[in-house]
């Protein structure tokens, strides 16, 4: 029993001192951006701001950084896409975005079985990239997060952009899917973040105010709230915590 205890002891000093660490680094100034700079994350699905990058859309938002969000599809694989815009729209105000910053488009059917062309997707982030003059453009990596097919074409669609140069003077960052031990440890995952942290990575860590946030503008996703995604919201790691990577611009 003494031994349980001073275990417990243990790991909640060693959660509390990474905590600390974290978030004084999440407080530097990340993405090489400024106040008044442009940011431009591309989702795939209405709720994908929530449950991948709320911590992110948070911080930046404190920065005073403007943040754009295009969403590729209205997700409506259940026929329920125009109800997921309006979520979209409700969450993203929630979250203290501005509504003229919110676009979700209806050009790409969302479903695990449908495959996105990278290069229709390019010419939409260049489009987007263009109009909100955003230096930073943020999305998921090459495995998606969840492994989704919509979230791995945006990934393919950046490196398309890449390859064939059609790059506009921004640079992109992905963001890390992490293994199954580690996606659904929530706060714990704060100790084998900072272990595996390398100088090229971007760490943000949300306070316990912006996680509430965050399950507040989800709940705004009242189609989506199946009791598997509570447990999403519950234990996610990136409800709480987001690591993004470079996609360097000489990549072949």
């Amino acid at each position: 029993m003494v031994g349980l205890i001073l275990c417990s002891v243990i790991l909640l000093s060693c959660v509390l001192f990474t905590q600390k660490y974290l978030r004084r680094q999440s407080q530097l100034p990340f993405f090489g951006l400024s106040a008044s700079d442009n940011a431009l994350l591309v989702i795939s699905h209405p709720d994908d701001e929530c449950i991948f990058f709320a911590p992110t859309i948070l911080a930046l938002l404190d920065k005073k950084v403007t943040v754009h969000i295009v969403c590729l599809s209205s997700g409506n694989y259940y026929g329920q896409g125009e109800k997921r815009i309006l979520e979209l729209y409700s969450s993203c105000l929630k979250l203290g975005l501005q509504h003229s910053n919110i676009h979700c488009l209806t050009k790409f059917h969302d479903g695990p079985n449908v495959l996105w062309n990278p290069e229709e997707i390019s010419e939409v982030l260049l489009e987007y990239l263009s109009k909100s003059k955003s230096k930073v453009l943020l999305t998921f990596d090459e495995s998606g997060i969840s492994g989704h097919p919509n979230h791995i074409a945006v990934n393919s669609a950046v490196k398309f952009m890449i390859k064939h140069r059609l790059t506009a003077s921004f640079k992109p960052f992905v963001l890390e899917t992490v293994p199954i031990v580690r996606k659904y440890l929530q706060i714990l995952d704060i100790i084998p973040t900072i272990i595996f942290l390398n100088q090229s990575q971007v760490v943000v860590l949300s306070s316990c105010a912006e996680y509430f946030k965050a399950i507040s503008a989800m709940q705004c996703h009242r189609t989506q709230l199946v009791w598997f995604r509570w447990l999403i919201v519950a234990f996610s790691r990136n409800m709480l915590i987001n690591t993004w990577s470079t996609v360097e611009l000489n990549e072949k």
